[in-house]
């Protein structure tokens, strides 16, 4: 009994302090892109569209004006390939917010690497959405390698690109660490309830 009125004071306490500690949860920010308009080169055709979250150690404050964010993690798909941040080359993301901290502008770009040492025919990637005053898109986009001089591409053609002419919208997903301390607390209190039937 005293097991079980312990855990229920946990679990009570785990309700109280979750408003508290809400604001420092990692939270994950999720990207459904439109589908393309534009396809050229092949590869990617109209039913394809950018789909892809980033996690935050916090949710983006409020008011922010074209601030550059680091991700926790993030995994970016054009229809095509993935980019995550263990195979990216360059990976930037700006965004704006308004005064509730939703994102009201931005603008993202993932791409991977070249191999190195870069060959003929070798290929890259890029993801990138924009979405500010007078700009709304999306683009995917593979380059392949057509002359190497030490090692290192110099001219790389585009074989393969989609747009779409709009850009998608983000959803948000909050991680709250409380939530893992409530979770845990109910799976005792059934552990403990299931020990006493079967007493």
């Amino acid at each position: 009994m005293k097991k079980f009125r312990l855990l229920c004071t946990s679990c009570v306490c785990a309700c109280v302090l979750l408003p508290s500690t809400r604001t420092n949860a990692s939270v994950v920010y999720n990207y459904t892109g439109n589908n393309y308009d534009i396809v050229l080169g092949g590869g990617y055709d109209t039913s394809m569209r950018i789909e892809g979250n980033l996690e935050l150690a916090s949710a983006l404050a409020p008011l922010l004006s074209n601030a550059v964010v680091a991700p926790v993690t993030f995994s970016f798909s054009d229809g095509i390939n993935t980019i995550t941040e263990t195979a990216a080359g360059t990976a930037s993301f700006t965004f704006s917010t308004d005064s509730f901290g939703n994102i009201v502008a931005w603008d993202l770009f993932v791409d991977t690497p070249w191999p190195a040492p870069t060959n003929v025919g070798d290929t890259k990637s890029s993801i990138s959405s924009v979405f500010a005053t007078g700009v709304s898109r999306d683009t995917a986009m593979i380059e392949t390698c057509t002359a190497v001089s030490s090692g290192v591409c110099f001219a790389p053609v585009v074989t393969n690109s989609a747009i779409a002419e709009t850009a998608g919208a983000w959803t948000v997903v909050p991680i709250p660490a409380t939530v893992w301390l409530f979770g845990s607390g109910l799976l005792g209190l059934i552990g403990v309830t299931r020990r006493k039937k079967a007493a």
